[in-house]
């Protein structure tokens, strides 16, 4: 982690003696990871969903939570990420309210700022302590998202903090660490001596609500990167790695269809760092992935054909340079 971005956080963590930890998402376990450096405070992980079946560290089923905040000493806080279901964090932020522990919520993207924070029932807003944002679009999103809903100004006063994404700089060092070894990488991923494409895929499904509906999913998506993919003619060589989310085997039977063209794409299990390392290009939805290998320099594409209002709304300022949406 950049000293800048461990100067920025430490002091919001050194006023607590304990903090926790609260995980669901994949995107949620890699930013709280990439914190721990700043954070340097005792405390547990708590974790459910996908993050209780894959956290390779120790941790208490989040079920516990209430119990844990309730006998909490008075200078704890919970730290935690963003998840797909804004009511479950909600609960959590109420909880701890109730419980006066203190939270910081981690934005890991650059979207649904204000679902996160403001029920749709009743409207009344449910802010953490600290909001930590990635950069200044964050910031202008989220209170732009807020303001929306009534959130003044005045509210947000002092709770927002701008540190940089933790988890897309440390995934980005670690790439940098790859690059003097891509030749031999590419060539064990059966690469060598032409173009690599790595794809990466969101668990984007289509919805019969016309409010949520996206107007693509992951299958069409796959179904227009064939097309771009027929149309190069170079010989490149396609890995698709499903998001973490996904069904492997539903994704296998989509690409049967680029074998139908001729074309040399497989679903591969490679860590997403290492494809990015070794890739020419780099081909996604609207993951947080694309991010990091814009980052990191790589050519990027955002498939987004189709795509809604809702749909829009799933990406970001960063890649929208980079949409193919017709």
């Amino acid at each position: 982690m950049r000293e800048e971005m461990l100067r920025q956080l430490r002091p919001i963590f050194g006023q607590w003696s304990c903090v926790h930890r609260y995980a669901v998402d994949p995107g949620a376990v890699a930013v709280l990871s990439a914190m721990e450096a700043a954070v340097e405070r005792p405390g547990v992980w708590f974790a459910e969903g996908w993050a209780a079946a894959n956290l390779s560290r120790p941790y208490v089923p989040a079920a516990l939570l209430a119990e844990r905040l309730v006998a909490a000493p008075q200078d704890m806080a919970l730290l935690l990420g963003s998840q797909t279901s804004f009511a479950r964090t909600h609960e959590i932020l109420r909880m701890c309210a109730l419980a006066s522990v203190a939270t910081v919520f981690v934005f890991d993207h650059w979207k649904n700022y204000a679902a996160h924070f403001v029920p749709p029932d009743d409207g009344a807003p449910v802010l953490p302590d600290r909001i930590i944002v990635p950069d200044a679009v964050a910031v202008a999103g989220l209170r732009a998202d807020l303001q929306r809903q009534d959130v003044d100004a005045g509210t947000l006063a002092g709770r927002i903090v701008v540190a940089g994404h933790p988890a897309v700089e440390a995934a980005c060092e670690r790439i940098g660490a790859m690059e003097s070894g891509a030749a031999r990488l590419k060539a064990v991923l059966g690469a060598a001596g032409r173009p690599l494409v790595a794809v990466f895929l969101d668990p984007m499904e289509r919805s019969d609500d016309p409010e949520r509906d996206p107007g693509y999913d992951w299958a069409s998506t796959l179904d227009r990167m064939a097309e771009a993919a027929a149309s190069r003619r170079d010989g490149a060589r396609f890995l698709v790695r499903p998001h973490p989310r996904q069904d492997g085997d539903r994704v296998r039977e989509r690409l049967r269809g680029w074998l139908d063209r001729g074309l040399d794409g497989c679903v591969t299990g490679e860590p997403a760092e290492t494809l990015i390392a070794v890739a020419d290009e780099v081909w996604g939805m609207t993951s947080i992935t694309l991010v990091t290998a814009l980052r990191c320099g790589r050519r990027i594409v955002s498939f987004q054909v189709g795509r809604t209002a809702a749909g829009a709304r799933e990406s970001n300022p960063h890649i929208e340079p980079f949409a193919v949406t017709t």
